[in-house]
């Protein structure tokens, strides 16, 4: 049995609310962090080998 589904119907409003999706250019650095941008909004996004999860990173503002 699986949960609500908790996808928002607007990409927009996803990304209001801090749920990015990373587009399919995802770029490695030396230290093992993936580095994409938001295939909605287009905003920096982070990912850490420790932490399952992307965040926002780059400039904000």
């Amino acid at each position: 049995m699986t949960g609500p589904d908790t996808r928002a119907a607007d990409p927009a409003a996803a990304c209001s609310v801090g749920r990015h999706v990373p587009g399919g250019a995802i770029v490695v650095d030396e230290h093992g962090t993936r580095h994409a941008k938001c295939r909605h909004c287009g905003c920096s996004l982070s990912r850490l080998q420790s932490i399952r999860r992307w965040y926002r990173s780059g400039q904000l503002g």
